[in-house]
């Protein structure tokens, strides 16, 4: 999901995840545009890991995140790893006359669900909808240290906004 303002221009985005060395509960998205011979930061967005880095400092081991990758449809961000595993939203709303890239939280699957809280996700695999139907925007499968699959099903509300399908 890229802004008109910025294909026009040719140019890309990239969701960069990092960290902060002032402050170890938190990590950083931050989205850049890019254009030939420059670049302009969009948006950070702040990503609280308080459950995952206590987790690591009671093992003595240190944060650890497997992957970081966008869905099918480039439109939800998952952020998963030991005791973590995110789901963000990514869309492009009006301002004004300038649009502008937002990411926001869809769930973060260790707070709501206790069973899974020390489980570490390794691996996410983003497919088409397994039945199109009007709403279904992504499938999103993702296995953790246990050998076990989750499927995560991702619509769309007639806002056009994420919503996890909890059915």
């Amino acid at each position: 999901v890229v802004p008109r303002r910025i294909t026009e221009q040719q140019g890309t985005v990239l969701v960069i995840l990092k960290t902060s060395p002032s402050s170890k509960n938190w990590l950083f998205m931050q989205v850049v545009s890019i254009y030939q011979g420059s670049h302009y930061t969009e948006l950070i967005k702040t990503v609280p890991i308080h459950t995952a880095q206590a987790a690591a400092a009671e093992a003595d081991q240190d944060l650890d995140i497997y992957f970081f990758e966008a869905s099918h449809t480039e439109r939800v961000l998952m952020i998963g790893g030991r005791s973590i595993l995110k789901f963000y939203a990514v869309d492009v709303r009006q301002e004004g006359d300038k649009s502008i890239i937002s990411l926001e939280p869809v769930i973060d699957v260790v707070q709501e669900f206790a069973a899974v809280r020390s489980a570490s996700f390794t691996t996410c695999l983003s497919l088409p909808p397994p039945m199109p139907r009007l709403g279904m925007l992504d499938w999103v499968v993702i296995g953790d240290d246990a050998g076990r699959l989750l499927g995560w099903k991702f619509n769309s509300d007639d806002r056009g906004n994420i919503t996890l399908d909890e059915s």
